[in-house]
């Protein structure tokens, strides 16, 4: 894929450094100012602590009848991991508490895990699609179901990606 068929989704948190490199093409959610300002435009508010949960709000802002979640455990594995594999239960961490999995385990999560639970319980109350985890090893969430992996093509299709900005409009509307 050349860097014009990948959209780069974005918050007013994104790194300036990472920003200012990218040449493709960027959407941008929440208001352009965090103040009141005549640039500001309606805009999908995410307002997410995670990347995973600011996609999804945006998957369901885009109208998806079905999304699936990949990679979102939200607990510990049973060896005390994390899903990436590389970081493990912080026993000094005083808060710990446990979950239930959708294989019907029970499973260690942090904190801040937790908050990522609840979070991600507010945002599929509100949704008007179907939700589901590819994981059945992830944290139960309400409104979010466990559904076998699906097989994958073996050729990724893509959507075309339509008003491609340049460089040149990039940063029209602040004019």
């Amino acid at each position: 894929l050349a860097a014009d068929d990948i959209l780069f989704v974005h918050s007013p948190y994104v790194s300036s450094q990472l920003l200012a490199q990218w040449n493709g093409p960027a959407l941008y959610l929440e208001e352009l100012f965090p103040w009141k300002h005549k640039s500001n435009k309606e805009n999908i508010a995410v307002g997410s602590p995670t990347v995973s949960h600011t996609a999804l709000q945006l998957a369901i802002n885009m109208g998806f009848e079905q999304i699936l979640l990949a990679g979102v455990d939200l607990c510990y594995s049973s060896e005390g991991m994390t899903h990436s594999g590389n970081i493990s239960i912080d026993e000094k961490d005083t808060y710990h508490t446990t979950v239930k999995t959708y294989k019907g385990n029970e499973a260690e999560t942090s904190f801040f895990m937790q908050m990522g639970i609840i979070s991600l319980n507010n945002i599929a109350k509100d949704a008007k699609c179907s939700i589901y985890n590819l994981s059945e090893n992830a944290a139960v969430i309400k409104g979010i179901e466990y559904k076998q992996s699906p097989a994958l093509p073996e050729k990724a299709t893509t959507l075309p990606i339509i008003n491609k900005p340049n460089k040149e409009t990039r940063f029209e509307h602040l004019k």
